[in-house]
């Protein structure tokens, strides 16, 4: 699922010191509603 490499993409960028690890828990959440608000 496209969501699954969303995430691993958000994960590297934490480790890779791109983003901090708050700030890609925030956006994974946001992804993962509209995600779920499109499948209803």
């Amino acid at each position: 699922e496209l969501l699954k490499e969303a995430y691993s993409l958000f994960d590297k960028a934490v480790s890779k010191g791109v983003i901090h690890e708050n700030t890609a828990a925030r956006k994974k959440k946001k992804l993962a509603l509209y995600v779920n608000s499109l499948k209803e």
